[in-house]
């Protein structure tokens, strides 16, 4: 007797305690979709509502810099037996460098040839890392131009105008330089 008296107090407790689990629970502060003025659910591809903002604009901008190496702020890096020249601006922590196809820089017009192409000849690269207003550390390419090296007893200057450089690997921003790399 005890045992259907047990089994049956056991049977009845279990019952409650499922019937106590499955009671509906209050959904006021739930998220429900809601409905629009025009009686369409919000749930509608065509009707999304917006609960944030996104920034769908890109901070990278086209710069320019010109007066690139001349001025007290610039400083040319030695040439000697090197066949790159290069000027950097501690102020502003940008380095322009020009790399020539051989190690004996002599007066002329040099093209401007992509970081890809192989130096021959009169081609020259032209690299410039953390232009004015873009990412600190990021390196620029020169895709095309020209550099016109000039050479007095001392000095070796290669002058370039309006000459466009991207990123690797990327079309948007350019860069634009003008000014001179040398060195004594």
């Amino acid at each position: 007797m005890k045992k259907i008296i047990y089994t049956t107090l056991s049977l009845v407790f279990a019952i409650c305690v499922i019937f106590i689990s499955c009671k509906p629970k209050n959904d006021k502060e739930a998220i429900t979709p809601g409905w629009t003025t025009t009686g369409q659910s919000p749930a509608s591809a065509a009707l999304v509502t917006t609960t944030g903002t996104i920034n769908t604009t890109s901070s990278a901008q086209n710069s320019a810099m010109t007066g690139v190496g001349t001025g007290s702020f610039w400083g040319s890096q030695g040439c000697s037996g090197s066949n790159c020249i290069s000027v950097s601006n501690n102020n502003l922590g940008t380095v322009v460098t020009l790399c020539f196809a051989t190690g004996t820089i002599t007066p002329g017009s040099y093209t401007i040839v992509d970081q890809n192409t192989s130096l021959v000849g009169n081609n020259v690269h032209l690299t410039c890392t953390s232009p004015s207003g873009q990412v600190s550390g990021s390196v620029w390419y020169a895709q095309s131009g020209v550099v016109s090296v000039s050479s007095n007893a001392s000095a070796i200057t290669g002058n370039f105008n309006n000459v466009p450089c991207k990123k690797s690997g990327s079309n948007f921003p350019i860069v634009t330089l003008s000014g001179q790399v040398g060195c004594l």
